[in-house]
């Protein structure tokens, strides 16, 4: 993020904060298992495959391991990629 402006910096960590906020499904402030299974792409055939996959995801973004991904963990893991 060094070699963006701050107010790019700032504008896309607002759109990462809105997609966080469309995938929070509960408005809880975190995300589950079950919230990052229905965004990946879902597999009527095998759901299963999806919650193993999302747990995957989950266990990549969550960085104090308490089985959810808050904002600060979602928004630090998208500008990391």
């Amino acid at each position: 993020m060094d070699s963006f402006s701050p107010q790019f910096e700032q504008q896309l960590k607002r759109e990462i904060l809105d997609v966080f906020i469309m995938v929070d499904s509960d408005n809880d402030g975190f995300l589950t298992a079950h919230e990052i299974a229905k965004l990946l792409q879902p597999n009527p055939v095998d759901s299963n495959f999806n919650m193993r996959k999302a747990h995957e995801v989950l266990s990549q973004i969550d960085s104090n391991q308490d089985g959810r991904v808050s904002k600060e963990e979602f928004v630090a893991f998208m500008l990391d990629i």
